[in-house]
C-alpha cells in the first residue's frame, strides 16, 4: 500500500490509475498539463497544497469517490475550494478511522482511568502496535516517564523503523514514537494528544526531499512544541550522503524558503540524500544525555 497527499492523489491516482472512472474534467483531458491549466482546477490544487491532507490508501475507491464528489461541487459553484476540500478530508478521515494501523511504542493512555494494557506495556517495556480504532477511545496521552516526575518529558519522533529499534535497544526507557514513513492519521492523533499534554516533540528524519518536507510540516503543525532533532547541515554531512537524488532533486525547490531551506540547499548542491542510519550513533548519544533537552 502506497499513500499520497491529496494533491499527489490527483496526479498519481485519479489521473494515472482511474482516469476512465474519474470526474468529467479529467476524462476529457488530453494530458495532466491540460487539467492543471483549467482555472478552477488550479484553485483546487493550490488549496490542496495548503491543507494538511489525509494520506489516501492507494487503489482505495471510497476516498477517490469522496474527493471527486466534493471537487465537482467546487466546479458547480456549490462550495468554495477550501471548504469542499476540508469536507473531503474530514469525510475521508472518518472513513479511514477503523482501517489505518499505526505502530507506536510505550505510552500510557487515559480515558476515565489508566489503560491497563498500556500500563502493562510500560512496565514490561514492550513496543506496541496500536490501531486508530483504539486510539480514538482515548482523550489523554502522556509518556510513561512522566508518571510522578512532575513534568512532561520530551518525546522523540523518528520515521525509520530500523533506527527506532536501534534507539530503543540502546536507551530502552526513552519516550519514542516511530511514524514508519509518512505521517498517517493515527500518528498525528497520538502526537496531537502528546502536544496537548505539554510534551515537547523532537523530530528527526531523513535528509532527502520527502524527509525534509515531513520535518517542515511537523514544525508547522506543532509550532513551539516541535523541535527539529539532528537536522542541521552538519548532521546532513555527518550522515555520509551517498544516494543520488536524480529526478527527486526538483522536489527540493519548494523547501528552499522553509525553516530547513539551508539544509535543502546543501542537499541540492550535493546531489545526494542522507539517511538517519548514518547518524544513529549521534541520536543515541543525544538520548543518553536527554536532560539537556528537558531543561530539568
Amino acid at each position: 500500500m502506497a499513500s499520497f497527499s491529496s494533491s499527489e492523489f490527483f496526479l498519481k491516482y485519479m489521473w494515472e490509475e482511474r482516469r476512465s472512472q474519474s470526474m468529467p474534467v479529467i476524462k476529457a483531458a488530453a494530458d495532466w498539463d491540460s487539467v492543471k491549466a483549467i482555472p478552477q482546477m488550479d484553485i483546487i490544487l493550490k488549496q490542496m497544497s495548503q491543507l494538511w491532507a489525509p494520506h489516501y490508501p492507494y487503489r482505495s475507491g471510497q476516498p477517490s469517490y469522496i474527493l471527486s464528489e466534493n471537487v465537482q461541487r467546487i466546479q458547480l459553484g456549490e462550495l468554495k475550494a477550501e471548504e469542499a476540500l476540508k469536507k473531503a478530508q474530514s469525510e475521508s478521515e472518518s472513513w479511514m478511522t477503523s482501517r489505518i494501523l499505526s505502530r507506536r511504542p510505550i505510552f500510557w493512555l487515559t480515558m476515565k482511568r489508566e489503560h491497563p494494557v498500556w500500563r502493562a506495556a510500560a512496565d514490561e517495556q514492550c513496543v506496541m502496535n496500536m490501531p486508530m480504532r483504539e486510539l480514538i477511545k482515548v482523550n489523554r496521552v502522556t509518556a510513561a516517564a512522566a508518571a510522578g516526575a512532575g513534568h512532561a518529558p520530551s518525546v522523540y519522533v523518528v520515521e525509520n523503523s530500523g533506527v527506532f529499534s536501534a534507539l530503543l535497544d540502546a536507551v530502552p526507557d526513552a519516550s519514542l514514537v516511530c511514524t514508519h514513513g509518512q505521517f498517517k492519521l493515527a500518528g498525528l492523533y497520538l502526537l496531537d494528544l502528546l502536544a496537548k499534554a505539554g510534551h515537547t516533540l523532537f523530530y528527526s528524519g531523513d535528509f532527502d526531499p520527502e524527509g525534509l518536507a515531513m520535518a517542515v510540516r511537523f514544525k508547522e503543525r506543532y509550532g513551539e512544541q516541535a523541535q527539529l532533532w539532528r537536522m542541521s547541515i552538519d548532521d546532513f554531512h555527518a550522515s555520509s550522503p551517498v544516494v543520488e537524488l536524480g529526478d527527486r532533486e526538483s522536489k527540493l525547490h519548494s523547501l528552499l524558503d522553509s525553516e530547513l531551506g539551508k539544509v535543502a540547499q546543501a542537499v541540492k548542491e550535493t546531489g545526494r540524500a542522507g539517511y538517519q542510519e548514518g547518524i544513529v550513533t549521534l541520536l543515541i548519544e543525544d538520548l543518553r544525555n536527554r536532560r539537556m533537552f528537558n531543561n530539568v
